[in-house]
């Protein structure tokens, strides 16, 4: 009895050991499938043929010369998905979404290799002998629908163009990361061509900037016009397609300018843009997912720190005179005698509270104001008639031609001459 009592256990041991060595081995062989596959994509190590066809045995990839489409998955809306589910949850999609794909690749003939590159992107290898894109694209779509139809989050994915060897493969993966950079102006549940992207054209940004700073002035203002100047900012970096980090570029720039100009009324003002806007349009920056939702949250965010704005000008005592003082210069800018003194008369107030309290209300000094207003009538009478610079002077309220080129110059970089030919500030000799 003890003898068989000593087999047995001996038997379990060894079944154990067993079990063991094939659970340490499957582990080894897995990491060293994740370092092979890290190796392909990263372009680190040339591989030779008789290493390629090691690899191949090893991995079970067919050894025959092989043809390779790339493909980076990103799980849409990434910081939603995390507050959304729970750690395993989030694991288990994972491993859901690498599933899927595989199989339907698979169901397509091809080979499929998959790895998570980092938390919210997947590394794919589509391969056979001949491969085009059309079957891997069709992939990719079965498979978003799939996710449509049975997950509660989308995927975007990537596709670099066909490669024939491994250093290609290196390019190829980095040329469909690269694609991704464009997917806020796809949107999300997008699939995007790396080759389409390099064909790009490039997209001046410095109107847009003239865009960003007419409408951080507008806004300032309270001016009707300052949300279709909004909507023409996204619309435009939408029509140019731009990459993920010039959209941050730009909105950061536009925050920059929204603040700069906020900064020049009263402090209350100041405080309510600080607590409001301020905080919420660089929230919306940094978890930038589409151009279409980000637009959407920057004319809210835009919309209700206005309303409180302009709520809080109506509690003070000099808004209502501001705003008819504002008008009243609107309408007579062209009057060569409007000046601070011929306002204060008209309106019955002291120079210096008029200079203080439009300065608080507005933004801008009144003389400020007054030259803006009159420079850019003077630039549209310019562009837009024949007239005589002289007569143009005198229709914006200069009697005399000399003050008024000089504050033209000064105005836009260029004289009036110069100006009317087209030519630019940053081009002008």
């Amino acid at each position: 009895m003890d003898e068989f009592r000593i087999i047995a256990e001996t038997l379990d041991h060894l079944q154990e050991q067993t079990s063991k060595f094939q659970k340490q081995h499957g582990q080894h062989l897995a990491l060293q499938k994740q370092v092979f596959f890290q190796e392909l994509l990263e372009g680190n190590r040339r591989f030779s043929e008789s290493e390629w066809k090691e690899a191949a045995l090893r991995f079970g990839i067919r050894s025959n010369p092989l043809a390779v489409i790339p493909v980076v998955l990103e799980i849409d809306r990434y910081s939603d998905f995390q507050r959304s589910f729970t750690q395993r949850d989030q694991q288990l999609y994972k491993f859901i979404i690498a599933s899927v794909v595989k199989e339907m690749g698979e169901n397509a003939a091809l080979q499929v290799l998959s790895e998570w590159i980092s938390n919210h992107r997947m590394g794919l290898l589509f391969m056979d002998i001949e491969i085009s894109s059309f079957i891997v694209d069709e992939i990719c779509r079965k498979s978003q629908q799939w996710r449509l139809d049975h997950l509660p989050f989308t995927v975007s994915f990537g596709l670099g163009p066909v490669a024939d060897s491994a250093d290609e493969i290196s390019r190829s993966f980095s040329d469909a990361a690269e694609a991704l950079r464009f997917k806020p102006g796809y949107g999300t549940n997008t699939i995007i061509y790396a080759e389409n992207q390099q064909e790009r054209r490039h997209f001046d940004v410095y109107p847009l900037l003239k865009t960003v700073r007419a409408f951080t002035q507008a806004y300032r203002l309270n001016e009707s016009e300052w949300p279709h100047l909004l909507e023409k900012i996204f619309e435009e970096m939408k029509a140019g397609q731009f990459a993920r980090e010039d959209i941050i570029h730009v909105l950061t720039f536009l925050v920059f300018q929204l603040h700069r100009e906020m900064s020049e009324l009263s402090a209350e003002v100041l405080q309510i843009w600080n607590r409001g806007a301020g905080q919420a349009l660089q929230q919306a920056i940094d978890g930038l997912e589409t151009i279409d939702s980000c637009y959407q949250s920057f004319l809210s965010e835009l919309k209700k720190t206005s309303e409180d704005i302009v709520h809080s000008r109506e509690q003070r005592p000099y808004v209502k005179v501001v705003t008819d003082i504002r008008t009243y210069i609107e309408e007579n800018f062209a009057d060569s005698n409007l000046s601070l003194d011929h306002i204060s008369e008209r309106f019955g107030l002291n120079p210096k509270t008029v200079s203080r309290v439009f300065k608080e209300e507005i933004g801008e000094k009144f003389v400020d104001f007054l030259i803006k207003l009159r420079m850019e009538h003077a630039r549209c009478l310019i562009v837009q008639t024949e007239l005589p610079i002289q007569d143009i002077a005198q229709q914006v309220g200069y009697s005399n031609a000399i003050s008024f080129l000089r504050v033209f110059k000064k105005y836009t970089g260029v004289t009036p001459g110069i100006y009317r030919k087209g030519v630019e500030p940053e081009e002008a000799p």
